[in-house]
């Protein structure tokens, strides 16, 4: 789940948690004195602003430690959420320099180069001793630009030739034919195997371009003549 998503409660110590409860005893006494009218309302509200100042410091640190340990827990196995983390436990707190170093310090994915370029500025105008971390990551940018190019352009190749594998294994349809052929298909194939037409045309015997006569059908087990087609005969 997302460090978003999650509640960020304090994680105190016993010292902090006991000043807390001072504080909150400190605050009813200071209100009951000002109903016996033993203080004025501007002392009462100078201590309570000062109590309040203390217990939201108290606070802020309890966050900062929560968010700090979740990250730290996470810094080996899971980089992406402790950078998460890290980044809340700046929220509260931007003065601990430990939630930059290790911003500064951990991986980050490749598309969020820029990203950690500055963020590393901005903790080593913060913090000088971060400098260092800083110019590391600043040199190793080119070489992880060219690797993240290199990537993108092997994902686009993948998806090309993904597309080509897929269009090559769709079946192919056959192109409509016309009606008339369409038809005279279904007819010829619907006779009977090896069947022809029961007249056919002959030319003449002598070559000449006289009238054709088809052949009388020959029904089989009879015997029948045939007539010659018109012309002279040889």
């Amino acid at each position: 789940m997302s460090p978003r998503g999650m509640t960020n409660d304090p994680v105190l110590s016993n010292d902090e948690r006991d000043e807390l409860r001072h504080l909150g005893c400190l605050s009813a006494r200071v209100k009951g004195l000002l109903d016996r009218g033993l203080i004025t309302s501007d002392s009462c509200a100078a201590i309570d602003a000062d109590g309040c100042r203390r217990r939201g410091a108290i606070e802020r640190h309890g966050r900062y430690q929560a968010a700090m340990g979740r990250a730290r827990a996470m810094a080996k196995a899971r980089p992406e959420e402790a950078l998460s983390w890290a980044e809340r436990a700046r929220e509260p707190d931007p003065a601990q320099a430990e939630a930059w170093s290790m911003a500064v310090g951990l991986p980050w994915a490749p598309e969020r180069d820029e990203e950690a370029v500055a963020l590393g500025a901005e903790a080593a105008g913060r913090f000088p001793p971060l400098g260092p971390k800083d110019e590391r990551n600043r040199a190793r940018l080119a070489t992880r630009t060219e690797a993240r190019r290199a990537g993108e352009e092997q994902a686009r190749r993948e998806r090309e030739m993904t597309g080509r594998l897929e269009e090559a294994r769709r079946p192919r349809t056959t192109a409509a034919m016309p009606r008339g052929s369409r038809s005279a298909t279904m007819d010829w194939q619907r006779s009977p195997a090896g069947s022809m037409p029961s007249r056919w045309p002959l030319p003449p015997r002598d070559g000449s371009a006289g009238s054709m006569r088809p052949w009388s059908t020959v029904s089989p087990g009879r015997s029948s003549s045939h007539r010659i087609p018109s012309g002279r005969n040889g």
